[in-house]
């Protein structure tokens, strides 16, 4: 997967305020990524990463964009990652058969490529999204959009068909700058249905994920938690979209 940096300079030149002419400056801006830049060389065929099996799921290393770094541990000896990858793949509707690591929805929100997240426990990585100039700025996390893939939506069926109680996977996102934690947040990606209709719930659509009780960060880590601990079916897989944050930028002289 090539490395790609989108430089800071084109997207903040409308709020950067100067200091003194030539010291310094610094510049306060909403960074929003949706991973459409990464369209034109998917289809060129550009990745240098390598292909997920029979799911259109690229990975092998970290990805850069708008001061955002997406990592991505990847293991050579077992052909696996940990952290994120791109994908594009949508289930069919009506389809007898869908890409087991499509996002569970017909359509992306804003756009054809998303982030696919893995986290495999045979592969350390403890740091999963990251600010690429801390020593500069600041980075302040505000939300995501989040989904199922279908594999896990389909296991966590399964799972509650052969149990009385549904299985709740919640995902937790963690923010530290250095070893200090700075804030979390918890979501629900399928639980016990809050009606009576139906049994359980599972998400199948874009789902806003708040992140503001992160705080300010140097990176965020992802982890994903069953009710059933003992439960090995149900394998560790998100989909991400929209990914906010504020952005603070300087290189002020005194």
């Amino acid at each position: 997967m090539i490395k790609r940096f989108i430089a800071i300079a084109a997207i903040a030149f409308a709020c950067v305020s100067c200091f003194k002419k030539g010291l310094g400056y610094e510049s306060n801006f909403t960074a929003n990524i949706g991973f459409e830049e990464f369209s034109e060389s998917w289809d060129n065929n550009e990745w240098n990463g390598e292909f997920y099996g029979d799911d259109d799921a690229y990975f092998e290393s970290s990805f850069y964009t708008n001061t955002i770094e997406f990592i991505c541990e990847y293991n050579k000896n077992i052909v696996d990652y940990s952290g994120f990858g791109l994908s594009r793949v949508f289930i069919s509707k009506g389809a007898e058969y869908d890409k087991r690591l499509a996002a569970n929805s017909e359509k992306g929100l804003t756009g054809d490529v998303f982030a696919l997240f893995h986290n495999n426990p045979d592969i350390e990585a403890d740091k999963h999204i990251a600010f690429t100039m801390p020593q500069n700025g600041t980075c302040t996390p505000v939300y995501c959009l989040v989904n199922n893939t279908k594999l896990v939506a389909d296991m966590v069926a399964e799972y509650n068909s052969e149990h009385e109680t549904p299985i709740e996977v919640k995902l937790t996102a963690t923010g530290y700058n250095g070893d200090t934690k700075t804030g979390s947040a918890e979501i629900l990606l399928a639980g016990p249905a809050e009606k009576g209709e139906a049994k359980d719930s599972i998400v199948s659509t874009w789902t806003q994920f708040d992140l503001s009780k992160l705080g300010t960060i140097e990176y965020i880590r992802f982890d994903m938690s069953f009710s059933d601990e003992s439960q090995t079916s149900i394998p560790e897989y998100f989909c991400l979209d929209n990914f906010s944050a504020k952005i603070y930028i300087t290189n002020a002289v005194e």
